[in-house]
């Protein structure tokens, strides 16, 4: 019998993880002019940042624009991946249900860019999204995987299926 606490957490991880799917895809709904106002302003703030510390060096609106890309998928991958746990309890399964929810938002991101204008479906983007939800739940299975050894949940290997709780 799960625990009020459980039921909690699943509830509370579940619903993070919509509101951050639909803030990615509020995102896409803007056309390339707001996207790019909106990066502009982020770009003048870390550049000026940059020039308070005295680097001469100034950050690129690609660069702003791809970072702001993999840390709101990271974000999503740690959601997705912490989610999926607290359902299955095991490792491999959950990268089996967050791997591939992350890949469809990813998809599901830059078709809904074909619809705004001025932007466009770039493969390159889905790639780098994934990468990020892959590394999100890689680094947090790697952890839980951690914690659960020190504690004696299992003996065998990472994905064992004697994996306890």
């Amino acid at each position: 019998m799960k625990t009020d606490r459980t039921i909690a957490l699943r509830m509370i991880l579940t619903t993070f993880s919509i509101v951050a799917i639909a803030f990615i895809f509020y995102n896409s709904s803007f056309s390339a002019d707001e996207s790019s106002l909106q990066s502009g302003l982020v770009l003048s703030f870390i550049n000026g940042i940059l020039k308070s510390f005295g680097i001469g060096a100034e950050a690129s609106e690609l660069f702003i624009r791809k970072t702001a890309h993999f840390v709101e998928y990271f974000v999503l991958g740690l959601l997705l991946s912490s989610a999926a746990y607290n359902y299955v309890l095991r490792i491999s399964r959950t990268l089996m249900i967050a791997l591939p929810i992350g890949l469809s938002v990813a998809v599901i991101d830059e078709v809904i860019q074909l619809s705004s204008e001025g932007r466009s479906f770039r493969f390159g983007d889905i790639a780098l999204d994934f990468s990020a939800v892959l590394a999100a739940a890689m680094i947090l299975m790697f952890i839980i995987h951690l914690v659960k050894r020190k504690r004696g949940y299992y003996q065998k290997g990472f994905f064992d299926s004697a994996e306890g709780r």
